[in-house]
């Protein structure tokens, strides 16, 4: 028998009497470590209240599997923009609800995260347990080389691998309010890859094309690496022009090899319409990459690595992903 709902949350929210004592002591232990995302995110708080309903309209169920999630995710030591890819996914395979039966292209799928019965998520119980299906989630993300760098639905995909890359991209603003609403940090925090390991602090700004976005999730992964004149190709490492080559080749777009090439690729665009994944060349002979109307990640110069650096006000831009 279904134990009554009662109302227990601002704003309307429900929970069956069951689920709010665990739910509460679960979130609030959980908000207590000081752990963060792999790329220095600000490390989650903790949950007094979750406001859902106002939100997006979640029931008692769907609430509670958000709930553990952001929990578990926090547990682990993830920041706000981990716990959101994750409510994204829950959202956009499920609504959030843990579901006992598969589809189509995968009739073995279980749980709010409709995972697959191979051996990588655990047994049939381990899925339909949203705790455990959260932790297989969370551990597989984190297993995706250079996934704090990449777009939410990149790294969402390259977990889930849907057959449509940019599947979860509809969910993410939802997911993002369900996470600020349970931790009361801004839903924009969740909404631009953060990582401090720059002398300038690398910010992704949303926006642009999937190519574009693609092309910078795969340069941002490769901050570190030395430059080297006359390198190119996937693997590196690179001189400028080569990096920004093999960046959008990940990404399915060909450019020339060098900056001079570069320079005549794609449209111009002025200062003001700058946006992630354009080319700057901010002289001759140099090139970087826009990550955001402020900064630009470039492979530079002998003795240097690639890195973040600011975006300065002249030079010419090039928009090479339509």
């Amino acid at each position: 028998m279904k134990p009554a709902r009662v109302a227990v949350l601002g704003g309307g929210a429900v929970l069956s009497l069951a689920l709010v004592a665990p739910f509460s002591v679960l979130l609030l232990a959980a908000g207590a470590g000081s752990g963060s995302g792999a790329c220095g995110g600000t490390p989650a708080v903790g949950v007094e209240a979750v406001n859902v309903n106002a939100v997006a309209g979640l029931g008692g169920e769907q609430l509670y599997i958000a709930g553990t999630m952001i929990a578990v995710g926090q547990k682990m030591g993830l920041d706000a923009r981990a716990q959101t890819i994750g409510i994204m996914v829950g959202l956009g395979e499920s609504n959030l609800t843990n579901l006992d039966v598969g589809d189509t292209a995968g009739p073995d799928s279980r749980g709010f995260l409709q995972q697959r019965d191979n051996g990588a998520w655990g047994s049939y119980t381990d899925r339909m347990d949203p705790a455990i299906a959260s932790e297989n989630f969370f551990k597989a993300l984190q297993g995706v080389s250079g996934w704090e760098a990449m777009s939410p639905t990149g790294a969402a995909h390259a977990v889930q691998r849907n057959a449509d890359p940019n599947y979860y991209t509809r969910y993410f603003t939802e997911a993002a309010q369900v996470v600020a609403n349970a931790t009361g940090q801004p839903a924009e925090q969740a909404a631009a890859v953060t990582c401090t390991t720059d002398a300038a602090p690398g910010v992704v700004s949303p926006g642009g094309t999937a190519a574009a976005q693609a092309a910078v999730a795969w340069a941002m992964a490769r901050r570190g690496t030395p430059y080297q004149w006359g390198g190119a190709g996937p693997t590196g490492p690179w001189d400028c022009s080569g990096f920004t080559q093999a960046a959008y080749a990940a990404a399915g777009v060909a450019l020339a090899r060098d900056t001079y090439g570069q320079a005549s690729n794609g449209v111009a665009v002025s200062r003001d319409q700058v946006q992630v994944g354009d080319l700057w060349l901010p002289e001759p002979g140099h090139v970087e990459l826009v990550i955001s109307a402020t900064q630009a990640v470039e492979s530079p110069h002998t003795g240097a690595v690639v890195q973040v650096s600011q975006l300065g006000p002249v030079g010419v831009f090039r928009r090479v992903a339509q």
